[in-house]
């Protein structure tokens, strides 16, 4: 059955906003699953991606691999 009364409101002016981080050890071997796993949390966050900002030597490349990035929000 679909709920007809059933209606979305905007709540973002309730709620503060986040960042989410994922954490794992550079040496992790990654698999297929752990790449979806980060594209259901970001979907910015290609296989290509993660794995550059793996091989960086610093927060500070990192930042660089993300610093025109535009996030839309929800």
């Amino acid at each position: 059955e679909i709920d007809t009364t059933l209606c979305a409101l905007d709540a973002s002016n309730l709620f503060p906003h986040s960042i989410t981080r994922l954490g794992f050890r550079p040496s992790l071997f990654l698999y297929n699953y752990h790449y979806e796993f980060i594209r259901l949390f970001a979907r910015h966050l290609t296989r290509e991606t993660v794995d550059a900002a793996v091989a960086a030597t610093s927060e500070q490349e990192r930042d660089l691999l993300f610093k025109d990035l535009k996030l839309t929000e929800l």
